[in-house]
């Protein structure tokens, strides 16, 4: 044996120590991450589970909003007027109630359409309602997405629904 032999073995188990401290460390990164994901899904199913809704949010500015629907529809009709091939669509706002029922910065957040007129005609019309005054005087912010369809699309459903009832009732 040389005078190098014990020098290279001690080098050699300062580097098998230095992997196995290197493997030992990934492995406990692993499972951290891994509780970590377990943790973070539990986490998402739970706040998916518990959405509370603002029952202010869920009445009173529900019911102004459903009041408005035919004036909606409105700002619709005029639109297929314009371009009669049109399609159906929804266009979805959001916008501030103040305490005192007046709304502020009605915005459009998505729309099935690119018309100016429609989308200035949906401002115009939801920043013209007067909501109940939200509770605690506090302003409230409301989002809602309206459903457009054509009056034959509509019929067409009705009597859909007219059909099924009574094959329902025949039953």
């Amino acid at each position: 044996m040389g005078k190098r032999d014990p020098l290279i073995i001690v080098l050699v188990l300062c580097i098998l120590a230095l992997v196995g401290y290197i493997i030992h460390s990934e492995q406990k990164r692993s499972e951290q991450m891994a509780i970590l994901m377990t943790e973070l899904k539990s986490a998402k199913d739970l706040s998916n589970k518990t959405k509370v809704e603002d029952p202010y949010v869920e009445n009173e500015a529900k019911n102004t909003i459903l009041k408005s629907y035919r004036a909606a529809q409105g700002c619709y009709n005029k639109l297929i007027a314009r371009n009669p091939k049109q399609d159906e669509g929804q266009l979805l706002m959001d916008w501030q109630v103040q305490p005192n029922g007046r709304v502020t910065r009605a915005t459009i957040i998505r729309s099935f359409t690119e018309d100016a007129q429609m989308k200035n005609c949906m401002i115009e019309l939801i920043s013209s309602l007067e909501f109940p005054p939200p509770p605690e005087n506090q302003a409230k912010y409301i989002h809602h997405k309206f459903n457009f369809k054509t009056e034959a699309t509509v019929q067409r459903e009705l009597e859909e629904r007219k059909r099924l009832e009574v094959k329902a009732t025949a039953q």
